[in-house]
């Protein structure tokens, strides 16, 4: 049955019809049924255990099991791409060709499809994964290892085409936003604005939100599988679409995924605190309205809850004392004492010798305050 879906999803065009459609939606809900997965969302975690049970097989030297499991194997992956290519035509059965916005739908549907099939959370690493590869090629064409390098190389075209169409999303966006631009009104400032700032603060803000992201990026890539690691891998996906707007997709699959596996993990260490539930229940809602800063700060709030303390900060920042104890080794100290805004940092800063400038700052509607700066 399973191999005649896959020719049929082969052959599936443009012209589909809604019939064709829900008869191949029936068939998709009888193959769910055949597997016991309630829920087509449920098909990749599906997927991942069976490949991990075959790597288990193999290690052990059990053939048959791994030949049994193959099968079985072979069967979902192609059911994952019927689901696949049913979403596809859906929007496509549904949605004008010539429409910017429709045609903006699908190509983030196949780059939501193309990032769950290589096991990439989000298109904010690929320029990492794509610099790995070509090493590796590097590597393995200077050991002779012709098989392993040809197979990395596809490898790395998949990931460049997966870049490609990524920035053909961010061009697309850009375009069909271009229009409101031209009609739409100042925003109103809400925060008072700050006389004469520099105008490299703002790069100075993002910058060190984007290095703190690189750090909790690298934190949670070196954890096992835990609580703590998957809410900081969701805490990074998020920040970082809050802090990009829309050059990061919504990518809903691995939202929904990650989700779940967070919902198994918390169940597993017998995380049941009641303020522990009531934060993942704010979670779920904001994820469902798609309200990315709130998510953020639920999740926040939820890493707080599960890490009372967190270990990798407190190693930098040892580091970080050990270094400036060996910086100022048999120096004479001074030690300015003084509450906030009483100049402690402006005056280490003219004795270095940086030039000062005086500014006024808006502290309240029309009035203002003369403030020394660098």
């Amino acid at each position: 049955m399973l191999q005649k879906l896959a020719e049929e999803i082969r052959s599936l065009k443009l012209d589909v019809t809604e019939p064709e459609l829900d008869e191949l939606e029936q068939r998709l809900r009888s193959g769910l049924t055949k597997f016991k997965i309630s829920n087509v969302k449920d098909l990749p975690e599906k997927i991942r255990r069976y490949e991990q049970r075959i790597k288990e097989y193999q290690d052990e030297g059990r053939a048959d099991e791994v030949d049994n499991e193959m099968i079985y194997l072979n069967e979902l992956n192609k059911l994952q791409k019927l689901a696949d290519n049913l979403s596809t035509h859906k929007i496509k059965t549904t949605s004008h060709p010539d429409d910017p916005e429709s045609k903006l739908r699908i190509l983030e549907v196949k780059l939501a499809n193309s990032l769950l099939k290589l096991r990439i959370p989000n298109v904010s690493i690929l320029s990492e994964k794509i610099q790995r590869s070509e090493k590796r090629i590097s590597e393995y064409q200077e050991e002779g290892r012709v098989d392993e390098a040809e197979k990395e190389q596809q490898y790395l075209r998949d990931l460049k085409a997966l870049s490609k169409l990524a920035d053909e999303i961010k061009s697309l966006k850009e375009s069909t936003e271009k229009p409101l631009a031209v009609v739409a009104s100042k925003p109103i400032n809400i925060v008072p604005e700050v006389v004469n700032s520099s105008p490299s603060t703002k790069y100075d803000s993002e910058k060190k939100k984007l290095d703190d992201l690189d750090i909790l990026h690298r934190d949670w890539t070196v954890m096992q599988s835990c609580v703590e690691k998957t809410v900081m891998q969701l805490l990074e996906h998020f920040q970082r679409m809050n802090l990009n707007g829309n050059e990061i997709p919504y990518d809903q699959i691995f939202i929904n995924e990650t989700l779940n596996q967070l919902q198994k993990q918390i169940q597993k260490q017998e995380l049941f605190s009641e303020k522990i539930q009531g934060n993942l229940q704010d979670l779920e809602r904001y994820v469902s309205i798609r309200n990315t800063p709130l998510t953020v700060r639920c999740l926040v709030e939820l890493l707080m809850k599960i890490r009372p303390l967190d270990v990798q900060e407190i190693e930098r920042l040892v580091k970080k004392a050990k270094d400036a104890a060996k910086l100022i080794a048999g120096k004479e100290i001074i030690l300015l004492i003084g509450e906030t805004g009483t100049g402690k940092s402006t005056t280490i800063q003219f004795l270095t010798g940086s030039k000062m400038k005086q500014m006024k700052v808006e502290v309240e509607s029309g009035k203002f305050l003369e403030h020394n700066t660098t």
